[in-house]
């Protein structure tokens, strides 16, 4: 048995996998909770039967951590040492000292290393920071500057450290500074979720090793996970499209997945998703690691409903708690909306059924009186801004949320998409009365009947998740990313396709050639609008709701490294490799050395990140440039380098 879990913006998913059989042999939903992921991970398991439980011999998560904490700026405090180079851009860190050193493009150093300059680096920044980022100028092709740093800082610190050249082989010194620092930044997030893990598992008495989804969908074990967390970043996505694969079979398809907060849009051809050729971007940090391209758009399950002053309707991109949800766990909610709906109440800057929840006390915020007294009010138990104007003896629209908010001080309940659910009986699972109030307050708002006004919700919606579908099959058609936002004649195009409009002189409609892989619990309601607008046929597998959780626990562990070999300049050939540049006279005597070498460094990873069985392949493509002579035939080739690709892929052990 494998058990998978996800930790998603709303729930947290839980399967448990018969892998001699292929089949789910139990599944589990439980809210997640930001604050402590544990908390929403042991409630989930806590579903699962236990007499199953003690059959599990491999526990394996993917979660959105990594990716929100990047997002949102959290994480430790990181120092940077930027060896041979000043960055020309921003860093993910205010701590950064350059020193003398680095390498150029052949792995010769372009000065050397000042090593009075790196002690007192580390020296300044060690009371400032809890974990160092080592990123030197052209250490891919040589890291003996990193590695020298490296040594210093754990000689004269205990705080860990990350080498860029340790987590990429790519050129581009920004972007590995940039990835080894968010990958220190993350050190702690990642360790305390692992431990917090293993809490939960030891009281239950599963006795497993622990894994982790990365962005690419492949697994990686707690250890290689620990020292390198970056590789986590859209994990959960990743694992959508793992699942997508293991229940529906298919070769090529569109897989969306919507959750709470947002729809994953991804393409697989021939068994394979494409990837970001450059490296994943989150938070507007271009990164170095390698991950599944995904479109993402901001409407789930639990988007902000608005109603504008113009009547207009609006969904997302902000997410709220479902009225549903929060007036089940605080019923005398429900009698705060009634009143909203008696009262003939129109806000100007918030919607009329907003509720303020407390989530956390202000640390080194000077805030206003009246934020204090909001605050005060809230801290024992939620409201709406409606109630807040009279408890406070204030108008409503000058109660002043939108910056509590901002500083995550505060979070709001509203309308969402799952109150329409529950609203038209297609979802009962919290509090159906106080979802059918809200739509009747909003409905009224947008001059409009309940069912007319959940039609225009969903066809926005369906509308939404459309057009990112066509931007994303565009982007892997032109192998370029495509928006239609700043294309008014794009925008009349989709407005005819969608709404299904006839013209004068031409219709349009659409027609998909992959069908559409729908995940998420919302979509056997929202799904078949959107097939129907994009011309896809509609795939709804068995358990689609927890597909996440699937991928997970039937995901693979896979390991590649990339490794060069180039002409030296004198002569020979220079190999450029993770541990060292070294010189060869002939060349086959440096592919048989890489390849050598290459295995066992490929092996011992695979080995850390927990691999059973496996197979280890090594294959190398020789690239040369044709030189033409003064008729313009080719007179010969010439060579220009190897590239060698090792890649080991197995299962986990125990699976």
């Amino acid at each position: 048995m494998s058990l998978g879990i996800d930790t998603g913006g709303t729930f947290t998913d839980g399967v448990i996998m018969d892998l001699a059989t292929g089949q789910v042999a139990a599944k589990a939903k439980a809210l997640t909770t930001r604050h402590d992921l544990a908390i929403g991970i042991s409630d989930c398991i806590d579903q699962l039967p236990k007499a199953v439980l003690t059959h599990v011999k491999l526990v394996a998560l993917s979660t959105t951590l990594a990716t929100n904490a990047i997002v949102e700026g959290q994480g430790c405090e990181v120092g940077i040492i930027l060896i041979g180079s000043q960055s020309a851009k921003k860093l993910p860190t205010k701590n950064a000292i350059v020193v003398k050193g680095g390498h150029d493009i052949k792995g010769n150093p372009k000065e050397e290393l000042d090593l009075p300059e790196v002690i007192s680096a580390i020296e300044e920044l060690k009371p400032k920071v809890d974990a160092f980022a080592v990123s030197g100028y052209s250490s891919v092709r040589n890291p003996e500057h990193e590695l020298t740093v490296k040594k210093f800082i754990h000689e004269l610190t205990n705080h860990q450290v990350v080498c860029a050249h340790e987590l990429t082989t790519t050129l581009g010194f920004y972007e590995r500074t940039v990835t080894a620092a968010l990958n220190a930044r993350l050190l702690p997030i990642i360790s305390d979720l692992f431990r917090s893990t293993k809490n939960v598992m030891v009281k239950r008495n599963i006795q497993a090793p622990l894994m982790m989804v990365k962005g690419d969908g492949s697994l990686i074990g707690e250890a290689v996970a620990r020292d390198r967390p970056i590789e986590t970043l859209l994990s959960g996505p990743a694992s959508s499209i793992l699942g997508a694969q293991y229940l529906a079979k298919f070769s090529n398809a569109i897989v969306v997945d919507m959750g709470g907060t947002t729809t994953d849009i991804a393409v697989v051809t021939h068994g394979k998703p494409s990837c970001n050729s450059e490296g994943a971007m989150v938070g507007g940090w271009l990164t170095r690691v390698h991950a599944a391209n995904i479109f993402t758009v901001g409407v789930g399950g639990d988007s902000h409903i608005r109603v504008t002053r113009e009547r207009r309707i609006t969904v997302g991109p902000q997410r709220v708690f479902p009225l549903a949800w929060i007036t089940h766990c605080y019923p005398y909610l429900s009698r705060e909306l009634e009143d909203i709906g008696t009262s003939n109440y129109h806000p100007l800057f918030s919607q009329a059924p907003d509720v303020l929840v407390f989530i956390k006390e202000p640390i080194h915020v000077t805030l206003s009186q009246l934020e204090e007294d909001v605050l005060t009010v809230i801290r024992e138990k939620p409201h709406t801004v409606f109630e807040l104007g009279k408890m406070l003896d204030k108008d409503p629209n000058i109660i002043p949320w939108e910056r509590l908010v901002d500083l995550s001080l505060v979070h709001r309940a509203s309308l969402t998409p799952t109150d329409i659910l529950h609203h038209k009986g297609e979802m009962a699972l919290w509090n159906k009365a106080a979802s059918d109030r809200a739509v009747a307050i909003q409905a009224d708002r947008a001059g409009l009947s309940p069912n007319e006004f959940c039609e225009q919700v969903e066809d926005q919606i369906a509308n939404k998740v459309a057009v990112t579908v066509f931007e994303k099959l565009l982007s892997e058609e032109e192998e370029q990313n495509v928006r239609f936002d700043d294309c008014s004649h794009c925008q009349r195009l989709l407005t005819r396709i969608l709404g299904n409009r006839h013209g004068k002189l031409f219709n349009l409609s659409s027609q998909v050639s992959y069908p559409m892989v729908a995940l998420g619990a919302p979509a056997r309601a929202y799904f078949p609008l959107i097939s129907k607008k994009t011309g896809a046929e509609l795939v709804i597998p068995e358990h689609a709701e927890v597909a996440n959780a699937i991928g997970a626990a039937t995901g693979n562990i896979v390991e590649k490294l990339e490794l060069l070999i180039q002409p030296a300049p004198a002569g020979g050939y220079l190999a450029y490799t993770p541990w060292g540049r070294e010189w060869f006279r002939e060349l086959e005597e440096a592919l048989n050395r890489c390849i050598e070498e290459g295995k066992t460094h490929v092996a011992r990873q695979a080995e850390k990140s927990g691999i059973g069985d496996y197979t280890l392949d090594a294959e190398h493509r020789d690239v040369y440039s044709s030189l033409s002579n003064v008729y313009g035939d080719i007179a010969e080739k010439l060579y220009v380098e190897s590239r060698i690709k090792i890649t080991a892929v197995g299962k986990p052990k125990g699976s």
